[in-house]
């Protein structure tokens, strides 16, 4: 149905489905290594993304996240 560009790390795309439409949040968070008011911003802007999509929709939230559990003792 639509598309929108949010930023250079987050797609938003809508789809019509035959039960229900469809929104998927595409995001590739910064690294790890990345200033902490860089990752902040990304985070709000998936929050309010996020926020922004029709209740009736369901919304898929995917995508490289950079996630980092625990420690890694080489």
């Amino acid at each position: 149905m639509e598309w929108s560009l949010i930023s250079k790390r987050i797609i938003l795309a809508r789809s019509k489905t035959k039960i229900c439409n469809l929104t998927i949040n595409q995001c590739r968070a910064p690294i790890e290594m990345t200033d902490k008011d860089v990752k902040e911003k990304f985070y709000q802007q998936v929050h309010e993304t996020i926020t922004t999509v029709q209740k009736r929709d369901v919304i898929i939230v995917m995508g490289d996240m950079n996630a980092k559990i625990g420690s890694c003792h080489g």
